[in-house]
């Protein structure tokens, strides 16, 4: 490839502009990062040599956003001004007045402010009359990415980026947006700051970013000129306005929905078993709350030490109530030790129920009879088996360490057409890896899980109504 692009460069320097866009692959994507700098770069000069202006804008901005290296985006800055200066200021104006991509309209703008407005900022974007609304069934030409790849959540963020990168590239070629990637950082407040600059860049909807803290950043903006999906819920005060939706992967709403099922299967009288952590405290006080409020009694609330292995105690105090089922959180190495205590104290005809905590989606065709009888939700995607090849290839392949994320990451890219049907029907579903996804009233993405329990060692399908007894 590298002997192609440098035939391509030579027809280019030799003045044969269309033999050098002849020459060029068809699928720049595909090429590694410097390659395709390169081809990239031919690609504009060429547009800008056959009097293509604004494809040659368009093209030269895809490598000053691809943040490829500070030099190549740099270069292609040069390089739009630098043919910018060479037009006469009467065509410059004709080009603006035809062109309808914010990008391009940024670097025209800069190249010849209008005489009435002369900043060439962040603001030009946001006045009256430029909020851009959701995509209505289509991709939009730019999406724009904010995550913090470096810093001590980069490892997250670079599972939820995998995921947005697979199903980009699921797309066909001529319905695929660009793609514009921002790496914020550790500092939350720097999400703001790579949002202005995603939107100056021509980005018309804008994932992330990822932390709740980051999320924080645009609770006190009323007004927004891209739309936004969150990957995040700033706080349950938070009120979403039309531009701003909420994408949340939160243990305690899973928490919710498991005291819900529980209440519906007929479950009165609730114990909760709980590692003495932050986590345990959140999701044991998530399943009180949503248990008591449709009218059950939590009888027995046992905290143990997260490095604890004889449990019986605990099991002796819960028993000694007269419960009718167990709420249990825990891990997966902690489960396999409290299950079989409890089939040892002869309960194991108590029902008992967990977080999706419990549940390794590496090992999930493995046999694992020490959770025997244990109900749990989970995403569609972790628990599916025929025709399951696809999400096994996006989400597992390569043993990722955090496969629930690549699936948000999934989903995340793939709601953008959905995202404008949800927000008028409050009735609209749609089907993802994470779950099958509605929008509330206060823009926030409900997930319903599937039902599994554990039966001759493996999950398998639990139907919702099926009795609890």
């Amino acid at each position: 490839m590298a002997q192609v692009l440098a035939e391509a460069r030579a027809r280019l320097d030799a003045g044969k502009p269309l033999e050098a866009l002849r020459q060029l692959p068809w699928h720049l994507e595909a090429l590694p990062d410097e390659l395709r700098a390169q081809a990239l770069d031919i690609q504009a000069g060429s547009e800008a040599a056959l009097g293509r202006t604004m494809d040659a804008i368009k093209t030269w901005h895809i490598l000053y956003t691809a943040r490829i290296s500070p030099e190549h985006s740099a270069h292609a800055r040069r390089s739009i001004q630098a043919m910018l200066r060479g037009l006469p200021p009467g065509d410059i104006r004709a080009l603006k007045q035809r062109a309808r991509n914010p990008a391009t309209l940024h670097w025209l703008n800069d190249a010849q402010p209008d005489a009435d407005h002369p900043e060439r900022s962040f603001r030009r974007l946001t006045g009256p009359g430029s909020v851009k609304e959701l995509p209505q069934g289509v991709y939009p030409e730019h999406v724009a990415v904010i995550l913090p790849l470096s810093g001590r959540y980069g490892n997250l963020a670079e599972a939820v980026l995998r995921g947005v990168k697979a199903s980009h590239r699921d797309l066909a070629s001529s319905q695929r947006p660009q793609l514009s990637i921002y790496d914020m950082g550790e500092p939350p407040e720097s999400a703001w700051q790579k949002y202005q600059e995603a939107v100056e860049a021509g980005a018309e909807i804008i994932i992330g970013p990822l932390t709740r803290e980051a999320a924080a950043q645009f609770t006190e903006r009323p007004s927004l000129p891209v739309p936004l999906l969150l990957l995040n819920q700033p706080g349950d005060d938070f009120t979403s306005t039309a531009q701003v939706i909420q994408f949340a992967l939160k243990p305690e709403h899973e928490t919710a929905q498991v005291a819900h099922l529980a209440y519906t299967r007929g479950h009165r009288r609730a114990a909760i078993m709980a590692p003495r952590s932050s986590l345990g405290d959140r999701l044991a006080s998530a399943f009180n709350h949503q248990f008591t409020q449709q009218g059950g009694h939590v009888i027995s609330v046992q905290h143990y030490a997260p490095a604890a292995t004889d449990f019986q105690v605990l099991l002796r105090r819960i028993l000694a109530r007269n419960v009718d089922m167990l709420f249990l959180v825990a891990s997966p190495e902690q489960a396999r030790m409290i299950q079989p205590q409890l089939r040892y104290l002869h309960a194991g005809h108590l029902p008992v129920y967990a977080t999706s905590h419990l549940f390794e989606v590496q090992n999930r065709h493995e046999q694992d009879p020490d959770l025997e009888g244990i109900i749990f939700p989970e995403m569609p995607a972790m628990l599916s088996r025929q025709g399951a090849q696809g999400d096994d290839r996006r989400l597992l392949h390569g043993n990722p360490a955090w496969p629930h994320l690549v699936a948000m990451g999934i989903d995340a890219f793939t709601l953008i057409p959905e995202l404008d049907r949800l927000q008028r029907d409050p009735q609209a579903t749609h089907t993802g890896l994470t779950g099958h996804l509605s929008l509330d009233s206060q823009g926030r993405l409900v997930r319903e899980f599937d039902w599994a329990h554990f039966r001759n060692g493996r999950p398998a399908p639990l139907q919702a109504h099926q009795d609890g007894s």
